[in-house]
C-alpha cells in the first residue's frame, strides 16, 4: 500500500472498464471484479491509493487486497 501512496497518476477516459482501470493502477495484482464500465472517469494528479479511494466513494464499491489479489465489488455479493 505504501507504494500506491507514492506513485502519482493523471489521466482521463471517456469510457473504461473497472478491470482495465484496476490493471492500470496496480499492474502486478491479480484482479477480481465485476464487469462494470465507468463513464467518464478522471484522475487528476492523485496517488494510486487516492484513485482506489475515489472508486470506493463515487461508485460504492469495496476495493481491498488479499495477498497478491485485488478485489473490487459489492461487500456482500454472491459472486464477483
Amino acid at each position: 500500500m505504501w507504494l500506491l501512496k507514492q506513485e502519482q497518476v493523471s489521466d482521463s477516459w471517456e469510457s473504461i472498464t473497472l478491470k482495465s482501470l484496476l490493471q492500470y493502477l496496480v499492474p502486478s495484482a491479480t484482479i477480481n471484479c465485476p464487469d462494470v464500465t465507468l463513464e467518464p472517469f478522471r484522475l487528476d494528479n492523485c496517488s494510486k491509493a487516492q484513485a482506489l479511494q475515489k472508486i470506493r466513494e463515487e461508485y460504492g464499491l469495496d476495493v481491498y487486497f488479499r495477498g497478491e489479489n485485488l478485489y473490487a465489488g459489492l461487500a456482500y455479493g454472491d459472486a464477483i
